[in-house]
């Protein structure tokens, strides 16, 4: 289930890298450290509150993906794997589908609406 260089994330939020794994023995990494820190079987992950961590969706060169605009409407560009493009998906705002972006914008009026 496991295998070496995965990364778990815990309820917290807490990441931690798979050094290895030798049957059902799975060894974590110290936080960013290559350090052994969590030594536990794969049965006890999940019951430990350990989860893969799942891989945020890029385009690839070419295809369409979807953002909000400063203007808070929804707009697509074309991946060029430019500075636009990376940086709107460092921030969270490059979605697959329409659909999605419309429930980060949504997320972001929720977060917004609570600060003030």
């Amino acid at each position: 289930m496991y295998k070496q260089n995965d990364i778990l994330v815990d309820k917290k939020g807490d990441e931690r890298k798979v050094l290895g794994v030798c049957g059902e023995v799975v060894f974590l990494s110290e936080s960013e450290e290559r350090k052994v820190d969590i030594v536990t079987t794969s049965e006890r992950l999940p019951m430990n509150g350990w989860t893969l961590k799942q891989e945020k969706w890029k385009p690839g060169i070419n295809n369409r993906y979807y953002y909000i605009q400063n203007n808070g409407k929804v707009d697509f560009y074309l991946w060029e794997d430019d500075c636009i493009d990376l940086f709107l998906l460092s921030t969270g705002n490059c979605h697959e589908t329409e659909a999605d972006a419309l429930l980060y914008k949504e997320a972001l009026l929720r977060w917004a609406s609570e600060k003030k």
